[in-house]
């Protein structure tokens, strides 16, 4: 008898052993999965956030400043002394367009 409950005792101990370890791989293996998907998560935000910026300059190269042109039109010239009041109307008749 003290023999069966010896030989029990030494499986269970290497069922445990033969357990730990394989939680131990199935750990591992979890880890590395998710390090690579947190990688391939910063890698898809900076090939995003690259995009956006391209795209954002294209339509920039499309689309006149407008603060550019309005500071050149309120600028005075050298042979204006004021600035001609028509310019800013912008073709409407009064300067709320009213």
């Amino acid at each position: 008898m003290p023999a069966v409950l010896a030989g029990a005792a030494v499986l269970s101990l290497a069922y445990g052993i033969d357990s730990g370890q394989k939680q131990q791989a199935a750990a591992k293996k979890g880890l590395r999965l998710q390090e690579q998907a947190q990688q391939d998560a910063q890698d898809a935000a900076i090939r995003d956030a690259t995009l956006a910026e391209e795209e954002t300059n294209r339509v920039r190269q499309k689309t006149p400043d407008l603060n550019v042109l309005l500071a050149d039109q309120m600028k005075p010239k050298a042979s204006q002394s004021a600035i001609d009041a028509d310019r800013l109307l912008l073709g409407r008749p009064g300067l709320l367009g009213a």
